[in-house]
């Protein structure tokens, strides 16, 4: 997720139009569960077509590409992808605001950051701090239902269908 982020970011204008768009994507989603209008994206409106690691990362995050349309998948979003991609965006001072953005999101995935000290957030501990990544590596810790078991098929299934081609 963080070299797909960043093949964005070397894209025309930084990536900044297409990570907002995930970002939103992600948000209207995760605020409007049973609202099918959020659950299907047309391509013709979307910024994150245009970006071919950006629709990976859209694919990634749990929908489906159906040549015309993205759409989601039965079982939703996928929280761990939720998280990978707000992480990979706290590497990016630009990003600081779609970061906390997702912060929502990822309470509503039943995920929450885990610093060294034992405290939770909502937000990296890389973000939160400032720091670098490596200084400071963050846990996130599934949602209580979940099985480890549940999260490794759901890792598989993202990098499945984030390389199949468009």
């Amino acid at each position: 997720t963080s070299s797909l982020v960043a093949d964005v970011s070397r894209s025309a204008g930084g990536g900044r139009r297409s990570f907002a768009a995930l970002v939103q994507v992600v948000c209207n989603v995760l605020e409007n569960p049973s609202e099918p209008k959020f659950q299907e994206l047309w391509k013709t409106n979307l910024a994150i077509v245009d970006v071919a690691p950006c629709a990976m990362l859209l694919r990634r995050l749990g929908f489906q590409d159906l040549r015309d349309r993205f759409q989601l998948q039965r079982s939703g979003l996928r929280g761990s992808e939720v998280a990978r991609l707000q992480m990979a965006l706290s590497e990016y001072p630009a990003c600081r605001d779609l970061v906390e953005r997702l912060a929502p999101a990822i309470m509503a995935v039943g995920l929450e950051w885990r610093k060294p000290d034992g405290s939770v957030s909502f937000l990296p501990p890389a973000h939160m701090e400032g720091e670098r990544l490596a200084d400071a590596p963050p846990q996130f810790l599934p949602c209580p239902f979940a099985s480890a078991e549940d999260a490794d098929s759901d890792l598989q299934e993202a990098l499945r269908l984030s390389l199949l081609q468009t």
